[in-house]
């Protein structure tokens, strides 16, 4: 009450010096009360209402909050401290995942766990007396007003920040066995991922520690934190993105928070899911390919389905301005995509997004700007037919039959192509002229393509795709869709 009254006679040197060294549990004072953690419960309480209308706290608060989370986290993790700890964490501008996100099952504790004798001379106390201690600190203790949580570090922000990320090198360089890593340095890292400098640091060891059984579950946490404060999108995110993508995780369950890490990671900034598309499609692309990346894509694309097509289009765009021809190897891999994703995609978006013009220098200054505008008819070609699901296939095999069975399933499909048909062919009228002078032959060529009126083995001759069984009925399914008005008057405009 005293420190809430007269805050200012708290708020001196000495004062703050002796709370301070309470928190430390300094082994050199020797406590005549009780040995518990009450002390450093007591001393919390009256910093925080010395301090509650100051807006620049002291930098030893830090750096006495950064020992407690390293050693015994007796009051870190206290609940009846949580309001001076959430303001001596606001100095990391972490956004903290909420409590039904974090896994780590010792993390705050309860009333109960106050009476563990943590002080450096614990005399034994008579249990009685210790339950009516316990019960007197329950209620000072739990405020019913929750002190306001507001930024305490503004001013002191950068030496804060370097003397945060010195400890942390310091702990993670130390020549140590991984085993030997605390959970306590994840936990520390899980609340500092508000630097960027931290979640750098942290995601180049956090493979190792999803796969240690001792530490699964704090990094776990790590990860979650890391994702959801990945907001800049500068050099140091991009790093910790294209390192997030490599890491590989066989456990279901592990998996499964992976993915929901992935979607905290696309929220945390709007420009995280362009570069998420691009490095995962390179990654599956490369020699070091991890098996997650179809599991990754698929949540992506669930997660924004009218945006992630479009990226995924300008990475194929990007394939296919390649000076190797790309053209073979993306028509696999979009099969393959499709395939794993369960047909999950906006394949109108996707087609749109090749149709694209780009306005890149190596879009302007590229070499085969004919062949592009030729893949790309072809993989528009490819897509409409990837549409293709079982279930339209047993509608158009009943429809040949004459049987009026799905015949909504078959009519949306019908429906979607038709629509892509009229994209392509405003693509051909206004965007094609602008990236090359293709001459008439290819250009009647790609018109043909598109509206499937071209000779069948153009469809398939690259890798023998629709397969023999299908190749006919795909084919027929696709050139029986009627045009849309809007596709025939463009026509007649082309000419």
């Amino acid at each position: 009450f005293l420190a809430k009254i007269k805050p200012n006679v708290f708020a001196t040197e000495g004062i703050i010096e002796a709370l301070c060294s309470l928190l430390r549990r300094d082994a050199s004072i020797n406590f005549k009360a009780k040995g518990n953690s009450l002390v450093s419960v007591l001393a919390c309480n009256l910093l925080m209402a010395a301090y509650e209308e100051d807006e620049n706290w002291p930098e030893i608060f830090v750096k006495v909050y950064i020992e407690d989370s390293l050693g015994e986290r007796i009051w870190v993790d206290s609940c009846h401290c949580k309001n001076f700890v959430d303001n001596i964490q606001t100095a990391f501008s972490t956004k903290m995942p909420p409590k039904s996100m974090l896994l780590q099952a010792d993390t705050g504790r309860t009333a109960g766990d106050l009476s563990a004798g943590n002080s450096p001379h614990p005399s034994i106390p008579d249990e009685d007396d210790t339950q009516t201690e316990l019960l007197i600190a329950e209620e000072k203790l739990s405020p019913e007003d929750e002190g306001q949580v507001m930024p305490r570090y503004e001013e002191l922000a950068e030496s804060v920040e370097d003397y945060v990320l010195d400890v942390l090198r310091d702990q993670l360089n130390r020549r140590q066995p991984m085993d030997n890593v605390s959970r306590n340095l994840l936990r520390l890292l899980t609340a500092t991922c508000g630097y960027k400098e931290a979640r750098y640091l942290a995601v180049q060891r956090l493979e190792m520690w999803l796969q240690n059984p001792k530490l699964t579950r704090p990094a776990q946490d790590l990860l979650m934190s890391l994702c959801m404060n990945c907001n800049t999108h500068g050099a140091e995110d991009m790093e910790v993105i294209s390192s997030l993508i490599k890491i590989r995780l066989k456990p279901k369950v592990l998996l499964n928070h992976y993915m929901l890490c992935v979607r905290e990671l696309l929220n945390a900034h709007r420009d995280n899911l362009g570069t998420m598309v691009k490095l995962v499609i390179f990654n599956e692309l490369s020699n070091a390919r991890n098996p997650n990346n179809m599991q990754v894509l698929h949540t992506v694309l669930q997660h924004n389905p009218e945006q992630a097509p479009k990226f995924l289009a300008m990475v194929f765009q990007d394939l296919l301005t390649n000076k190797d021809d790309y053209l073979r190897a993306s028509r696999a891999l979009l099969r393959e995509i499709i395939k794993q994703t369960k047909h999950e995609i906006n394949f109108q978006s996707f087609c749109f997004g090749l149709m694209q013009e780009r306005k890149e220098s190596s879009y302007v200054e590229m070499e085969f700007k004919e062949r592009f505008v030729i893949q790309v008819t072809d993989l528009l070609t490819v897509s409409m037919m990837l549409g293709i699901t079982a279930l339209v296939k047993e509608a158009g095999i009943a429809w040949d039959k004459g049987e009026k069975k799905n015949l909504e399933v078959l009519r949306s499909f019908q429906n979607q192509i038709a629509s892509i048909q009229r994209d392509a062919v405003w693509w051909l009228h206004t965007v094609v002229p602008t990236i090359s002078k293709i001459t008439a032959k290819d250009y009647v060529h790609c018109l043909h393509k598109v509206l499937f009126t071209e000779q069948p083995e153009t469809y398939y001759k690259w890798d023998n795709w629709p397969p023999e069984s299908d190749r006919n009925f795909f084919l027929r399914l696709c050139s029986e869709v009627p045009l849309l008005e809007d596709t025939l008057m463009r026509i007649l405009v082309i000419g």
